[in-house]
């Protein structure tokens, strides 16, 4: 027995699939994200007596982002495209998911040229929907911190696409 209860060992298996999609935007390559996600669920497991029973998600997203910056140098920063789902048939719903697949794929793109603590801002509270508060924590620093690069991030993220001749 590890000596955790299976309660959080259930509640970090729960956050997977957001680690995932973070991983993949900061990684940019589904290999090298399962690897990030993977060392820090191991870490996160193995530390669970630092874990002080507050905002799991935050203490993971703070786990990854420092697992991150210690494999950085190993990373090739190369993004992979995924495929629309198969399910679809070609019908209007299709269409509409290719349509929504471009719009997405377009500023995902412009979000990877956004500069990193801005792009975690933005990953954060609005891809994964994160409060400023939950955010502060993960990104281990002031909600005011959060705030402002949320508004420059998001100021950069419109220059971009505007350069790229993209409307809201």
């Amino acid at each position: 027995m590890s000596g955790r209860p299976a309660q959080f060992d259930r509640s970090v298996e729960a956050e997977i699939p957001i680690l995932r999609r973070l991983a993949q935007r900061l990684c940019r390559t589904t290999d090298d994200a399962e690897d990030l996600v993977q060392s820090t669920v191991m870490h996160a497991l193995r530390s669970y007596a630092n874990f002080d029973g507050l905002h799991l998600r935050s203490w993971l997203i703070t786990i990854m982002r420092n697992r991150q910056k210690s494999l950085w140098r190993r990373l090739r920063v190369v993004r992979e495209d995924g495929e629309l789902p198969e399910d679809l048939s070609t019908g209007p719903q299709y269409w509409a998911a290719v349509e929504n697949k471009l719009h997405a794929e377009t500023v995902l793109k412009a979000l990877d040229s956004v500069s990193e603590p801005l792009r975690l801002a933005i990953l954060l509270c609005d891809v994964e929907d994160m409060s400023y508060e939950e955010a502060s924590v993960a990104m281990s620093v002031p909600v005011g911190t959060v705030r402002s690069r949320l508004f420059r991030g998001r100021k950069q993220l419109r220059d971009i696409l505007g350069s790229r001749g993209v409307t809201a």
